[in-house]
Parts: C-alpha cells; structure tokens; sequence
C-alpha cells in the first residue's frame, strides 16, 4: 500500500496483528478493526500518505494535526481511526 516498504509488509503487519490479537483474547469484531487500523498504521510515514488519504476522502494535513490531540492510550486511537 505505501512506498518506502518491502513487499508484503501490510500483509505481514496485519497477520502478526491478527495473531497478537487472538492470543490476547479480542473479540472476532475488535480483531477486524485491528486488521483494517493495522492497514493504515503507514499511512502518515511514506511519501504517499496524500494518495492513500484521497482515496480515504479525508486530509492528510489534518487528520495527522487531529491525532495529534489524542489522548494517550489504544482507546482513543482507534475511536479516532474508525470516526475519521
């Protein structure tokens, strides 16, 4: 998905995700809000971070202004990855 990254990294992050996930005892639904955020953890890193949040229909000037006021802890990233 992102430039900069060797083939496959999304797929590997996601897997490794899942199975972190899993062992931790997430729901089947929390497990896929991890694997789609675990799609986007690249998104503000590479040089396409504009092409991927166009195709998101948002900024990406201000969604990484906005998840800088984010409080600390998993909670609030996600709430803030699966509203915007």
């Amino acid at each position: 998905m992102t430039e900069g990254h060797p083939q496959g990294h999304a797929l590997r992050t996601c897997w490794i995700g899942v199975h972190v996930g899993r062992a931790m005892g997430l729901s089947e639904a929390a497990i896929g809000e991890l694997y789609y955020t675990l799609l986007l953890k690249d998104v503000g890193c590479s040089s396409t971070a504009s092409r991927v949040c166009e195709l998101y229909l948002t900024d990406d000037i201000a969604l990484k202004a906005k998840s800088r006021m984010l409080a600390d802890g998993i909670g609030p990233a996600l709430g803030f990855v699966l509203k915007h």
